[in-house]
């Protein structure tokens, strides 16, 4: 049967407490999950003391009421980034991210001639430092990388980029991305 929704079969989500593993598409509409570890189906409450097999309506429904995650998409740690860019040097930050040392040399600059956090101060600082034709930044954002260098002695790698992610790729856990990018199976039933 063909998948409405683009999730292999043996994606494991995380229902509330409930690992669930995804096993076909029934129909349609109609999904079967299968309770992590076991042969148990997973179905849920229509109704009082009403079970049925999730729809495709249901799952869309709990990933956007954030009941429903897929478990592949857990984000790294605060102390798993600290290891992995803190300790990284100017020219490895400049090949991985040359936007990161762009921050480093405002903030520190702005550190080094004891700037007030003061937004607009900030901001005016940022327009007369930039060389023509360069970016400038808002205040709040240089305010935010001088406290970022502050907390972690002035390294550089402070400044990069925390999601872990490359330039261009999705912020969504991967099968919440496909949710979204999938076209309607049935165009015809959105314009009812």
């Amino acid at each position: 049967m063909p998948n409405a929704l683009p999730i292999p079969a043996g994606t494991v989500l995380l229902y509330k407490s409930t690992r669930i593993v995804f096993v076909e598409a029934v129909d349609d509409f109609v999904l079967r999950f299968v309770v992590d570890g076991t042969t148990d189906e997973f179905l849920v409450e229509a109704a009082p003391g009403v079970h049925v097999r999730p729809t495709v309506q249901w799952v869309l429904q709990q990933f956007a009421d954030g009941q429903l995650m897929d478990t592949s998409a857990s984000a790294a740690t605060l102390s798993e980034w600290r290891g992995r860019y803190l300790g990284l040097d100017r020219a490895a930050v400049l090949a991985a991210e040359p936007r990161a040392v762009w921050k480093y040399e405002l903030a520190r600059a702005a550190l080094i001639n004891r700037l007030p956090r003061n937004a607009q101060v900030l901001e005016d600082f940022a327009r007369t430092s930039a060389a023509a034709g360069a970016r400038s930044a808002s205040g709040r954002s240089i305010i935010r990388w001088m406290n970022n260098l502050e907390a972690h002695d002035g390294r550089i790698g402070a400044l990069r980029n925390r999601s872990g992610r490359e330039r261009g790729r999705s912020q969504l856990p991967a099968i919440a991305d496909r949710l979204v990018r999938k076209r309607p199976v049935f165009p015809a039933l959105l314009t009812r």
